[in-house]
């Protein structure tokens, strides 16, 4: 199914043809992100305002409306994974990330207030936030950052869906609140 993340219309859309095709979403995996690698004193104003369209904005009306696709068919349990970056637990020196890191710790604070809202509404629904080091992906070979890419000390895509699955496969009455990978030899 196609939709462009960056319009909440599409997203709703998505939502609706969800419903009508197959019930609802249980689960939701948050993992769409752009990053322009900028630094705090040139980084534009409508590059940082698309970085926090979709990677901020984004995730939350998808959260919300997975929340309301389970809440809608009085189900107790789901759940919901942001892939973040370890750009939103550190600010690195020597990477120009500095536009990006800010909209990674919002993720991550709007992901740990969702957590307590639903547990004060006691719902089984979880919430995990994921923060991969780079992962050999397009994006990591971006300009502006690509002197720091070694494929050799990079995640593999493969390495970040087993942290998904690690976490979908929790017993019921556990919550992975975060995750942090990093490959051995990885500078982030």
């Amino acid at each position: 199914m196609k939709c462009d993340l960056s319009k909440t219309e599409e997203i709703e859309y998505m939502f609706q043809e969800i419903k009508e095709q197959i019930g609802g979403v249980d689960v939701c995996v948050n993992n769409a992100g752009i990053s322009f690698f900028q630094d705090c004193k040139t980084g534009t104003l409508p590059d940082t305002k698309a970085m926090y369209d979709l990677n901020v904005f984004a995730a939350i009306a998808v959260s919300q409306l997975t929340i309301q696709s389970i809440q809608e068919r009085n189900m107790d349990n789901g759940h919901i994974i942001n892939i973040s970056s370890i750009c939103g637990t550190t600010i690195h020196e020597d990477v120009p990330c500095h536009m990006y890191s800010p909209t990674k710790y919002a993720l991550g604070a709007f992901t740990e207030g969702l957590r307590h809202e639903l547990r004060k509404e006691k719902t089984k629904i979880r919430t995990t936030i994921i923060n991969p080091g780079f992962v050999d992906t397009p994006l990591a070979r971006m300009k502006g950052i690509a002197e720091a890419f070694d494929p050799g000390n990079c995640l593999q895509p493969d390495d970040v869906a087993s942290a998904v699955t690690y976490v979908l496969g929790a017993p019921p009455n556990v919550n992975v609140r975060h995750i942090c990978l990093h490959a051995i030899h990885g500078i982030l």
